[in-house]
């Protein structure tokens, strides 16, 4: 079994790695496949080693093999956090939901990166990525549609003349409707009510209230704790009937 976990954080730091990397090159406006990887500060192209994920950063000790300029410490974070949380899903989590949690968690992580560095999301990304996840839970989301189908339209329709009136954002909207299908309408409020609370939180501790700020890390923080607080630890926090 330590071999399986080894493996599953291995695949997790790698998987980490690639989403930082792609976030990253979202926000310089380049390609995920070109150029090779390269230091931020003196633009040297990247030695196979310096890329091993976590390892590279010892290895390197905290700094450019390069110029000596310091690595930021956020990807490796990621790295370590997504490794970690894929032995957790595999120590808790039955087999036939492990692969769907686990994409569930890096596709969040990375419209999330995106969103943060240039408060906008890659729509292809969070469609296909979203729709892909849907299918995967297509019976959740029929049950879901079966029960609440009316208010989730209703609510959807005043979501999208938000976004037309530019009080939402379409990547939030887009994001919000995706939670309706997965975790139900009444979890859904839950989200964005906790969505709300931790942007609030962050507002007063930066104290910077003229600038925007992201709302899909947030959004993606909730529907994270909610989706393990209702599917996996079966707390419920949905009302009788929304499944």
């Amino acid at each position: 079994m330590i071999y399986i976990f080894f493996l599953l954080f291995i695949l997790g730091t790698c998987l980490g790695s690639f989403i930082s990397c792609v976030a990253y090159r979202y926000k310089l406006g380049i390609s995920i496949i070109y150029p090779r990887s390269f230091c931020d500060n003196c633009s040297q192209t990247l030695q196979h080693w310096q890329l091993i994920p976590i390892i590279g950063f010892i290895l390197q000790k905290g700094k450019c093999h390069f110029c000596k300029q310091k690595i930021p410490l956020s990807s490796t974070v990621i790295e370590l956090a997504i490794g970690v949380i894929f032995i957790f899903n595999t120590i808790i989590i039955a087999n036939t939901n492990l692969i769907f949690t686990s994409l569930l968690v890096v596709w969040l992580t990375l419209i999330s990166l995106e969103d943060y560095y240039t408060l906008s999301v890659d729509l292809i990304t969070l469609e296909y990525g979203g729709l892909i996840l849907l299918i995967f839970r297509f019976h959740t989301v029929i049950t879901n549609l079966k029960a609440n189908f009316l208010i989730i339209i209703l609510f959807t329709i005043i979501l999208i003349s938000c976004n037309l009136l530019n009080k939402f954002g379409t990547a939030d909207t887009i994001l919000i409707v995706f939670s309706f299908l997965l975790l139900g309408f009444y979890n859904t409020l839950v989200v964005i009510l906790l969505s709300c609370i931790l942007g609030i939180i962050s507002y007063l501790i930066k104290r910077d209230f003229s600038a925007s700020h992201p709302f899909i890390p947030y959004l993606s923080l909730s529907i994270l704790i909610i989706f393990y607080a209702t599917n996996i630890f079966k707390i419920p926090i949905n009302r009788v009937g929304d499944n």
